[in-house]
């Protein structure tokens, strides 16, 4: 077996997400994280203070990587906010129908033990702050940034979980809604409106 210390916190939460992705998280423990990884399940504790904890640390790198897909999405294209925030949109989309038990895991496996600190999660939700703010000025953005929020994690949820029957095309009812959002956002904001 390895000796300990060649593993390293990536190597260890990289290979935690693939086995997660790959069987959920009832099937990750530490012993069978450590299996393979080919070491022994005390080593990790190195590591890793217990299977909360790596949870946790899950949870964190999920935040860290849905951050750089919306930071990647921010930069990507027309700098008109709408433009923006419908890219926003779409690279959160992606990132949960690309990584579904982790976006799980990130968004609703909290317990005490399992909260992410707030800095990571307003990092995380900053580039749609911002293009909301900008959108609709300093005092609605916030509102308009949590609206959008709220719409793109709702679809994206009832979309993971094959709850959409009505329509056979979803996601143009989601783009339908979220112009709809933004269309009221820009309405709203005009001078004098």
């Amino acid at each position: 077996m390895p000796h300990p210390r060649r593993l390293d916190q990536a190597a260890i939460i990289d290979t935690a997400r693939a086995m997660l992705e790959e069987s959920g998280p009832d099937a990750l423990s530490m012993r069978s994280l450590a299996r393979e990884l080919g070491v022994r399940a005390p080593s990790l504790y190195a590591y890793v203070e217990s299977r909360d904890d790596l949870f946790l640390q899950l949870m964190i790198a999920g935040l860290h990587d849905l951050r750089a897909r919306l930071d990647a999405a921010e930069a990507d294209g027309d700098d008109h906010p709408t433009a923006r925030l419908e890219r926003l949109a779409t690279a959160y989309i992606i990132f949960a129908e690309t990584n579904p038990r982790l976006f799980n895991l990130v968004f609703s496996a909290r317990t005490p033990a399992r909260q992410p600190p707030p800095t990571v999660e307003r990092e995380t939700s900053r580039p749609v702050v911002q293009a909301a703010i900008d959108l609709a000025g300093e005092r609605q953005g916030p509102i308009i940034a949590q609206s959008i929020w709220s719409l793109v994690h709702g679809y994206t949820t009832l979309h993971l979980a094959g709850l959409f029957s009505l329509n056979e095309d979803p996601r143009a009812a989601f783009r339908e809604g979220l112009d709809t959002l933004l269309t009221g956002a820009v309405a709203g904001h005009r001078p004098g409106a």
